[in-house]
């Protein structure tokens, strides 16, 4: 973001990396599409201007597709070998964010979930 702060290129776009305004002068465009950024919000919430991609925001190659991990079936063996806690009769409760992400509301939600369920296992 500092980078980018800095004006090191005559234009400067944010993709990718967070789909919503930086806030931050520097930065010319935001690149989204009309699911992630409707139209009626930018006007209003961004610093930016909006390029919109006609259908997704998100380029994929099926070359680096993950299908064979998503087909795989995993088994108490594979969280062990991970050191991971697994029960097959219990919910795993993950957030795989960075933790600054959470707030205090998200935080004090997730809590009131796993005391209604005490055989929930949080990975944060």
């Amino acid at each position: 973001l500092e980078i980018g702060a800095l004006k090191p290129a005559p234009v400067a776009v944010n993709y990718l990396g967070f789909p919503f305004t930086l806030a931050i002068p520097g930065y010319d465009y935001v690149l989204a599409d009309r699911v992630v950024l409707p139209p009626e919000q930018h006007v209003t919430c961004f610093t930016e201007k909006a390029a919109f991609m006609p259908f997704t925001y998100m380029i994929n190659d099926h070359k680096q597709s993950q299908m064979d991990q998503i087909n795989t079936s995993y088994t108490p063996e594979h969280a062990r070998k991970y050191n991971l806690s697994h029960h097959a009769d219990r919910l795993i409760f993950a957030n795989f964010n960075h933790l600054q992400k959470v707030g205090r509301g998200t935080f004090d939600m997730w809590l009131r979930i796993l005391r209604r369920l005490p055989h929930a296992t949080p990975w944060l």
